[in-house]
Parts: C-alpha cells; sequence; structure tokens
C-alpha cells in the first residue's frame, strides 16, 4: 500500500499532507488549489524551491506514513513565489547522501533515515519568454524547461521540477551541546566579550567554542545566530550599528540563546553568557590570559575559602596569542594575598611571548568574608529593590532588602547616571543601588504635593496591551527608568491620587504605578 503526500498550493507554501493510496490501487485525488496573484520583483528571474517536514516530533515508530505533514514553498528573488503540485509526493527511505532509496514507505521506523519526494512542481505568475535559473531542485531541471512560453507564465508544466526534502528521523533523540572538539556536555557555556566585539565577531566566537549533538538524531539546522546576538545586545542595551562595527563594552555580562534544531523535531537550548571583563583586546598578536576557555582582558575575580591553598601562577593560563597556539610562562609580578586573612587582595600576572609583547592581567582574589560591609539604609518597615545587570541594562530581580539589612558589598557600576554596588560576593550578579548602602539617600521630609497616600494591601497583576512594560513614576508623578513587565504581579502598600488618576505603590516612593494598567486584588 503505498503513501502519498496531498498539496494545499498557497502564494507562499503549499502544505502537503500524506494520504494512503486506497486498497483499489487508484491513488486519491491529489487537492491543487489556486493561488491569488501576489507581487513579484518583476525583474527578478532567480526562482527558489524548498520543501520541509513540519510534523516530524509528532511521529512516533510504528506510525503510517500518511501521518507526515511538509510545506512546500519557492521565492521569486527575495518575493514569495506562487508554487504548487498537481501530483502526489512519497516518502522515502534515505541513504548516507540523503537521498531516496527503494521504494515508498508505508510504516515510520525509529531511528530510520527518511526523506519526502515532490514532483510536478509549477511556478507559476512568471513574465512570458523569460529564462529563469532555479535553486533547491531536486535531480537536474534543463534549462530550456526554465523559460517561459512566449505567451506562458508557468514554468514546470511538463513534470519535470522536483523537490525534497531534508532527512528526517523518527524517535526520541535529546538534544545537546558540547565543548568544541571533545565530548564534554555543557549546559552554559561562557565566550568573551573583548576580542569578539561585534556582532558577527560574536556568533563566530559561539559557533567555535560549542557544538550542537543529539542522541539519535542529526542537526537540521540553528536559529539565526546573527539575529539571536542582535536581539541579545540590544535587549542589554548596547547599539548595534551593524553586524560588523565594534561595539562598546557593556558595563556588564549579557546571555545569547543558541538553539539547535534536529531532523527528529527535538530541539537544545544553550545559554552563552558573554563575559565582559573589561577593555577590547586589542592587539591580537600579544600574549592572551585565559581561565578555562573564556579569555581574560584586564581584570578576573575569584574566591578562594579562607586557609585554601593557593598558587597565583596557575590561575590564569597564558598563550602566546588569541589563537592559543602554545602555552606561556607566567610571572607573578606582585601577589599580596593572604589566605589566612579575609579580605580582598591583588594578584597582577605577566606573559611575553617571542615577539617580545607582554601582557599584564590583574587577579582580585576575595578570601573567605572581607568584611567589607554596608547596612541597607532606606525606611523603617521597607525595603529596595535587588537588581542583576545585563550589558548596560538593570533588571528587577523581583527581591527586596529590607531597611537595615547588613550586605557584604564589592565593586560599583553606574548605569544612566545610577550608581549599583555587587553584594553578596565578588562573583555575583547581584546588586543594589549605591544610594542605600552609602547612607546618600535622604527620605522626604514633606508629603507629596498630590493628595496623601491611603494605605492598603493586596495584589496588583500588570494588564498592558502595549509592547514592552509599564513605567513606573514617583509620588509626585514623575516618571522613572523602572519597568515592570506586563502579567508579573506585585504587593500593593498604598494608593492615592496624583492630577485626577489613581495609582498604587508597589514598592518605594519612586514606585508607583497607574491603576489604569493593573488589576487590583
Amino acid at each position: 500500500m503505498k503513501k502519498n503526500v496531498k498539496y494545499l498550493g498557497m502564494a507562499a507554501a503549499a502544505l502537503l499532507a500524506v494520504a494512503p493510496v486506497v486498497s483499489t490501487g487508484v491513488a486519491s485525488a491529489a487537492v491543487n488549489v489556486p493561488v491569488a496573484s501576489t507581487p513579484s520583483e518583476t525583474n527578478a528571474t532567480n526562482l527558489s524551491l524548498s520543501l520541509s517536514v513540519t510534523n516530524v516530533a509528532q511521529l512516533k515508530d510504528g506510525y503510517s506514513a500518511s501521518a507526515v505533514n511538509a510545506m512546500l514553498s519557492g521565492k521569486l528573488g527575495n518575493n514569495e513565489a506562487q508554487v504548487s503540485a498537481s501530483t502526489k509526493a512519497h516518502v522515502f527511505q534515505a541513504d548516507a547522501n540523503g537521498n531516496p532509496t527503494g521504494d515508498e514507505v508505508n510504516t515510520l521506523k525509529e531511528n530510520t533515515p527518511y526523506v519526502v519526494v515532490a514532483k510536478n512542481i509549477v511556478f507559476s505568475g512568471l513574465k512570458a519568454n523569460t529564462q529563469y535559473t532555479l535553486t533547491g531542485a531536486y535531480g537536474n531541471v534543463a534549462s530550456d524547461s526554465l523559460k517561459t512560453a512566449v505567451n506562458g507564465t508557468q514554468l514546470g508544466i511538463n513534470g519535470d521540477i522536483q523537490a525534497k526534502s531534508a532527512v528526517f528521523t523518527i524517535g526520541q533523540g535529546n538534544g545537546f551541546f558540547v565543548e568544541a572538539g571533545t565530548n564534554k556536555v555543557v549546559n552554559s557555556y561562557p565566550v568573551n566579550f573583548a576580542g569578539n566585539n561585534s556582532v558577527n565577531g560574536l556568533v563566530t566566537a559561539i559557533q567555535k567554542a560549542v557544538t550542537p549533538k543529539n542522541t539519535n538524531a542529526n542537526l537540521v539546522s540553528t536559529n539565526d545566530l546573527t539575529a539571536d546576538v542582535t536581539a541579545a545586545l540590544k535587549a542589554a542595551g548596547i547599539n548595534v550599528p551593524s553586524n560588523t562595527a565594534a561595539l562598546a563594552t557593556p558595563a556588564y555580562n549579557f546571555t545569547v540563546n543558541y538553539v539547535a534544531h534536529f531532523s527528529n523535531g527535538t530541539t537544545a537550548t544553550l545559554p552563552v553568557t558573554v563575559v565582559v571583563n573589561g577593555a577590547d583586546a586589542g592587539d591580537t598578536t600579544a600574549p592572551a590570559f585565559y581561565h578555562d576557555n573564556t579569555r581574560v582582558n584586564g581584570s578576573y575575580d575569584m574566591s578562594i575559602e579562607k586557609n585554601a591553598a593557593f598558587d597565583a601562577s596557575s590561575v590564569l593560563t597564558a598563550y602566546n596569542n588569541s589563537s592559543k597556539e602554545y602555552q606561556l610562562p607566567v610571572t607573578v609580578v606582585s601577589n599580596n594575598v593572604n589566605p589566612s586573612a579575609d579580605g580582598v587582595y591583588q594578584v597582577v600576572l605577566s606573559a611575553t611571548n617571542p615577539l617580545g609583547k607582554t601582557t599584564r592581567v590583574t587577579v582580585n582574589v576575595t578570601v573567605g568574608n572581607p568584611g567589607k560591609t554596608a547596612t541597607v539604609k532606606y525606611r523603617a518597615g521597607y525595603s529596595v529593590n535587588v537588581w542583576s545587570i545585563n550589558g548596560n541594562t538593570p533588571v528587577f530581580t523581583g527581591n527586596r532588602t529590607e531597611d537595615g539589612t547588613k550586605v557584604a558589598t564589592f565593586d560599583t557600576r553606574t548605569l544612566n547616571g545610577v550608581s549599583y554596588t555587587r553584594v553578596g560576593s565578588a562573583s555575583s550578579n547581584t546588586w543594589i543601588q549605591t544610594q542605600y548602602l552609602d547612607g546618600s539617600y535622604k527620605p522626604a521630609t514633606k508629603p507629596s504635593t498630590s493628595s496623601n497616600e491611603e494605605k492598603i494591601s493586596g495584589v496588583a497583576k500588570v494588564v498592558y496591551n502595549g509592547r514592552g512594560g509599564v513605567k513606573l513614576l514617583n509620588g509626585k508623578g514623575q516618571y522613572q527608568t523602572q519597568v515592570v513587565k506586563n502579567g508579573t504581579s506585585w504587593k500593593v502598600f498604598a494608593k492615592k491620587t496624583i492630577n485626577g488618576k489613581t495609582y498604587y505603590r508597589i514598592g518605594n516612593d519612586n514606585q508607583w504605578i497607574p491603576a489604569q494598567y493593573v488589576n487590583f486584588r
């Protein structure tokens, strides 16, 4: 019993559903739906064709081949082309080269490679008496078959244009990533911003660092990593002039999600942390320091337990240049680390290559509990927001620290004119606005000029139909920089009327949200 694919022709694509031949041997009729005229590039003569299986993840061992769905699509230049098929398409087992072999398949089997082949494909809506080129077709298509007739607007009416899908397999193999060139599975991975400080540079660095794998299937494609990197940069508040332009160094790390798609319909996503360690690397022929596979530029932060053994010369590895052709000896220029005493110390390391070029880095070593603490100073009974930093963008974590809490403090970053201090540990991505730690915050001594707030208790869920989120205001009705996302819920402490409108306070006096954008309960 043969299995066949029915086509639904559309302007952009034709949906193909595999349908069985009836037991009499008479094939079920192909469905050829006329397509509407679509705009095209009148001067374009380059056609392309693709056929893709759309439901691999839902297919199981033992399923009928009629369960396979596929999509046929065509392009004319950069525009969608009118494409359809007037006969069936078929599922075959695939050989080592990804080509169909043997008879059509009736029943799908786990971990067996398959392809779908579509025949009698027709392009419509073309210019008469015009020679076209075609990419993506299966098999050879003669040049004279790609020229429209004097009064014709179609190609393929002789039945000589075919398409073939990529190889797919049936199975529940799991996708994952490994460190490039190894079998070491990774659940996240760092790449360095310095030396890769452009969209294209980051894309290349990520692709060189890790490789997608699957237990039972082959890699089909990855998401548009260039688009993913660009989106991550913009989300981190980093201006992206072009894919090749050098990017300004952000204040802190940010994350790019690397997504791989496999032939059995599964996907794998790897969060890649783009590490910002300081100034750009600049000279690629100078010695380069690394910690594991992350390049260190300028400085590196680390922590050790009190009384732990510490060898300054083995903290980082030095290579002759950024290509890591061979290792160099590391010189400890200075080292004031005292492993027996809590504190934050510095080590200066140096390496010189045969070209006579020298690179220095500073290692900031936190031993035990350094004892550098500060007390949160806000208002009795109130709390301050705790933030993370994504590139140049502060992100509210949803957590707060109460007034009077003692925290360990480390370095600071200034973003959009606001200073943030790292708390917890030297390597944490946890920050509190510096004004609440250094005593510079002064609570208002006068009530708001608008009506006084009314103490209430409840929860406000953000309901906002626009893009992004809702910007908060202070108690005087002045917009602040903080934005809360749609769908998030917040504890409400008070409400008040400002300029005739109702607002809810979801934190301090700089965190009022318009009542029109929340559901209060």
